[in-house]
């Protein structure tokens, strides 16, 4: 069974995860607006590479961000000199 810091520290690298993703979608969408592109360009893209539509391509974006936020929490949780000691280390390995 799981320490309930390594479970606390999961949860928020699958929050940060899930939330750096968002953003990302905002960016994205807003980005293909500008360009006069359909807002969904990016998810079809992937929904139909699986042989889906949009959808499935927004749930397959948010699971890799997921991915990341739960690599990247083992990470900073279980490598030394990634552990979060100090504010500023934790700001930056936060924006990374």
């Amino acid at each position: 069974m799981l320490d309930k810091p390594l479970t606390k520290g999961i949860a928020f690298g699958l929050l940060g995860g899930l939330v750096g993703t968002f953003l990302m979608d905002i960016v994205m969408v807003s980005t293909f607006l500008i360009a006069g592109q359909p807002a969904d360009t990016f998810f079809s893209a992937v929904g139909e590479k699986l042989g889906y539509g949009s959808l499935v391509g927004i749930g397959v974006h948010n699971l890799v961000g997921m991915t990341g936020g739960f690599v990247f929490s083992l990470g900073v949780l279980n490598i030394k000199p990634f552990r979060i000691d100090n504010r500023r280390k934790g700001l930056l390995l936060g924006v990374a």
